[in-house]
């Protein structure tokens, strides 16, 4: 018979409190409330943006896209196979924005929903912005101006979000030269209230956005903007601010903040 000897399970339990490390991992979590026909209705993911790129955790990787940001919900596309997805399921936030890669590299290729190839050629190495034609025109002095429009691969023009293609030129730019992004409208920043033209909101940060959204202050349109926004600053833009294009010499107006 085995004789325990307590000094050695002391010894041990002492050990491995020593060489304990706790670690914390905040994830933006939720759950599937229902899925059909490619869509699925997700409850949680409280700070998830507008356009971003959420994980089913299925097992396979299965990615979808937020669409609809309402106040219970998310609405989500679900890119690919979607018969496994069900109710109950777990989803968590990657932080992206969906995109994909454009330019010359691209034709030819054939990629999945999130800019992917598959169709086993390696990878497709490109610029999502064609950051040397900007600089060129600039140095001739030209204004640059951009339609938000995007087409399908089949000739299908799509009008796409303009937030989301101001911050994806403004983060190409920002990687040789300091830039400001200015998202102008016809109101003076974001307004606590609509009706009155003096309660625009000079600053906003993560937290302030997160209880601007539960108060029902921030919605609709507006938050795909300040989505993008901060998408904007993670990735090097220097300053965001949203404001009137009527009044957009003026200091006043909603200035984007990290923290």
């Amino acid at each position: 018979m085995a004789v325990i000897n307590p000094d050695e399970i002391s010894s041990i339990l002492k050990e491995n409190i020593r060489n304990y490390e706790a670690k914390a991992e905040v994830s933006n979590i939720g759950s599937v409330l229902e899925v059909g026909d490619g869509i699925a209705r997700i409850y949680g993911l409280r700070n998830v943006m507008s356009n971003e790129l959420v994980e089913f955790e299925d097992g396979k990787g299965t990615l979808g896209i937020t669409l609809n940001l309402e106040e219970d919900n998310v609405g989500v596309v679900i890119l690919g196979e979607y018969v496994h997805i069900k109710e109950g399921m777990t989803v968590k936030t990657t932080g992206r924005i969906a995109s994909v890669p454009v330019g010359d590299a691209l034709i030819g290729r054939i990629v999945n929903p999130t800019g992917k190839p598959i169709d086993g050629k390696g990878d497709i190495i490109t610029d999502k912005v064609n950051t040397g034609a900007l600089r060129s025109l600039l140095d001739m002095g030209a204004v640059p101006v951009f339609c938000a429009l995007s087409y399908d691969g089949n000739g299908t023009l799509l009008n796409s979000n303009a937030d989301g293609v101001a911050s994806a030129l403004a983060v190409a730019m920002s990687a040789r030269q300091e830039v400001d992004l200015v998202y102008c409208f016809e109101l003076p920043g974001v307004m606590r209230d609509i009706s009155d033209s003096e309660s625009w909101i000079p600053e906003i940060n993560e937290d302030s956005y997160a209880r601007l959204r539960e108060e029902g202050i921030v919605q609709k349109g507006m938050i795909p903007k300040i989505d993008n926004a901060f998408a904007a600053l993670r990735q090097g833009v220097r300053c965001v601010v949203i404001k009137s294009s009527a009044d957009i010499a003026a200091k006043r107006g909603t200035i984007i903040r990290i923290h």
